[in-house]
């Protein structure tokens, strides 16, 4: 049997409707060994060769599935999970979920793939799980989902898998959606995907005019690529794009939906935080960082892997746009100083001003 509290029947799988509602009840069938007459598995091999013979039906899920054995080997991963995280069914099914597939990280950018995952600590004890986790995408990035974790069992009770099912953030979703608008209207940096610099600075000026008229807070993040010349020399100019973009989504993963990010120049993103404090800043900062210090995308037989240096300050009423770039440029310069792969924020840590 299947625990009661399997929490894919908790999501819409098409729609509030019949033929949504049919689908979730054939799901359920197939999950529970009821479909077609089939008789209970006992087995999670058994189990996904019941899945699989239902694919059209798994495949109607929005959020991505995936179900493994004991040994954590995957046997189904439907539509959604290759459309979420760009890996297809036919380079994951056979292998193990933490085998430089998913690998998931926890916010504090920790692997939770060495130690007992949501899916590990299911296995181990029989308990549904939920938590938001950062997973790798095929492309080198991060992307924070929302997973949910639930036991499966054969007809004595014995666990013989787990279900794991996974949907974006909304941020993620919604920052996605800003940049396809954005691509309609040929508002992007096509290296990165991001929005152009004159989008950045138009939405600045914007954010310092709200201040100033308002009082609506915000600040800025000045984020740089370290070693960027290193990159291009050791990876070539195809290695450096990737690893532009990969960077790139990881800091627009990071962000809020109300927030704006984009290209600054080479080497340089720029993200404009809404609503924020300093002390807000630095953790979002902080966030950007991890991202992108725990993204990587394998080509070949090397990984492309990059750090970012951040200076971030929150704009005062006192500011303009060029002062306020001026202080989180500081901040940029004494995170590069101090080593790179660091976060220096405006007025809560030390700054130089020496070569600024």
């Amino acid at each position: 049997m299947v625990d009661a509290n399997f929490d894919l029947l908790r999501y819409p799988m098409i729609g509030e409707d019949e033929e949504g509602m049919h689908v979730i009840a054939t799901i359920w069938d197939i999950l529970t060994g009821r479909s077609r007459g089939l008789a209970m598995e006992r087995t999670p091999e058994q189990v996904s060769r019941n899945l699989l013979a239902s694919a059209d039906i798994v495949n109607h899920v929005a959020d991505g599935v995936y179900v493994v054995d004991m040994n954590r080997r995957i046997g189904l991963w439907n539509k959604a999970a290759e459309r979420i995280t760009g890996f297809t069914a036919k380079e994951v099914e056979g292998r193990g979920c933490a085998d430089s597939v998913l690998t998931h990280t926890d916010c504090a950018g920790k692997s939770l793939c060495k130690g007992l995952c949501p899916v590990a600590s299911t296995l181990a004890d029989g308990k549904a799980r939920q938590a938001v986790v950062n997973l790798h995408h095929k492309s080198g990035h991060r992307i924070p989902v929302h997973i949910d974790v639930s036991p499966v069992r054969n007809e004595q009770g014995q666990i013989i898998g787990a279900v794991e099912t996974f949907r974006e953030c909304s941020d993620v979703i919604a920052m996605r959606s800003a940049i396809e608008h954005l691509k309609h209207w040929g508002c992007i940096d096509v290296q990165s995907g991001l929005a152009a610099r004159r989008i950045v600075e138009g939405r600045l000026a914007e954010r310092q005019q709200e201040m100033q008229r308002y009082g609506w807070a915000f600040g800025i993040l000045v984020i740089e690529i370290d070693m960027f010349k290193e990159v291009r020399a050791r990876f070539g100019d195809d290695g450096l794009t990737a690893a532009i973009r990969m960077a790139g989504m990881c800091v627009s993963n990071s962000l809020r939906s109300l927030d704006t990010v984009g290209r600054w120049d080479d080497e340089t993103f720029l993200a404009i935080v809404a609503n924020t404090t300093a002390t807000e800043l630095a953790v979002i900062a902080e966030r950007v960082r991890t991202m992108v210090d725990t993204a990587y995308k394998v080509s070949g037989d090397s990984e492309i892997h990059v750090t970012v240096s951040i200076g971030a300050a929150a704009a005062d009423p006192r500011d303009n746009v060029a002062s306020l770039l001026l202080k989180a440029q500081k901040c940029l310069y004494t995170s590069r100083t101090q080593g790179r792969n660091r976060v220096t924020i405006h007025g809560l840590q030390p700054e130089k001003a020496d070569g600024i």
